[in-house]
């Protein structure tokens, strides 16, 4: 645990640490904002890197983007 956790959403010092019922953010209000960046799609978990796409035609890139992940 770093010495001066922070809130990472408001970048505020947890004053209690792990302590906190909200932990690791610092009020309800943060956990509540993280939980809709993860609801809207304003986070992601990486699947696998894409291939290179630099020299791949129009029909190459349409199959690539209709792929299932």
């Amino acid at each position: 645990m770093p010495a001066n956790p922070k809130c990472p959403i408001c970048k505020r010092p947890l004053k209690a640490g792990r302590a906190t019922p909200t932990y690791p953010f610092c009020a309800p209000r943060c956990k509540l904002i993280d939980l809709g960046n993860w609801l809207g799609d304003n986070y992601v978990i990486a699947d696998k890197p894409l291939p290179e796409l630099e020299g791949l035609t129009d029909e190459e890139l349409a199959a690539l983007l209709r792929e299932p992940s």
